[in-house]
């Protein structure tokens, strides 16, 4: 017999990933403002925010609905919760500093600073680049609440461990287009932070991590192109 929770997480996936794929371009976001709106002009920096605000409410805000009042799940099945505080911070902070590392030594790579910063207004502009920062924060709380909330929450009772390698693979799809390197990357990242959810009961962790790389990733790309 079919579990619903489950049949629903399977389909939500799929569509979430193609509306995010297809509708959620930085190139529709700026037909949005400019068409919807009525916009004559659109900076890059408010395209970049409004990708990720669009972002955070399909990736957060959607599934935190359908998991509250769909799946009736309780807000700390799906990570929303401090959980085991000590074994988090110790599993943030170690990769953190690993990924760091790796950052400094590939950001000098032509495929890395194609991709990166996100918003290239913040090359000439530490301004733009905290508000760029900001908008990630946004963004990543989303992803990793969908990914690693969501998914294992529903799907960590009738797969077990399994869980979390089923939620790496959409994981992993999405990432395509980016560096190779990078989107290898996400195979074990996806594993990595999919266990910290499984360790420590909270997606906190993960989305402090991953911000943490993001920033890295941002920081150094622009320190190359400045320099």
């Amino acid at each position: 017999m079919l579990d619903r929770d489950v049949l629903l997480a399977f389909c939500v996936a799929p569509i979430l990933a193609i509306i995010f794929r297809y509708y959620l371009s930085h190139r529709h976001a700026t037909l949005w403002f400019l068409e919807v709106l009525g916009k004559k002009e659109v900076t890059s920096h408010l395209v970049y925010w409004n990708w990720s605000a669009q972002s955070f409410l399909l990736w957060g805000v959607i599934p935190l609905i359908l998991a509250l009042a769909i799946h009736r799940l309780p807000p700390r099945q799906v990570g929303l919760t401090v959980g085991d505080w000590r074994a988090g911070a110790w599993l943030a902070a170690a990769p953190l500093g690993l990924m760091i590392l790796l950052t400094a030594l590939v950001s000098d790579w032509p495929d890395f600073l194609r991709t990166y910063p996100l918003e290239r207004g913040a090359i000439g502009s530490w301004r733009l680049f905290w508000s760029a920062q900001a908008a990630m924060v946004v963004y990543m709380t989303g992803w990793e609440f969908f990914f690693r909330g969501y998914l294992i929450g529903i799907l960590r009772k009738p797969f077990g461990l399994y869980c979390i390698f089923i939620q790496m693979l959409p994981f992993v799809f999405l990432h395509f287009g980016k560096p190779l390197p990078e989107t290898l990357g996400t195979i074990l990242s996806g594993l990595y932070f999919g266990w910290m959810v499984w360790r420590t009961g909270s997606i906190y962790y993960g989305i402090i991590l991953h911000i943490g790389v993001m920033f890295s990733m941002e920081l150094f790309a622009v320190l190359r192109w400045r320099a």
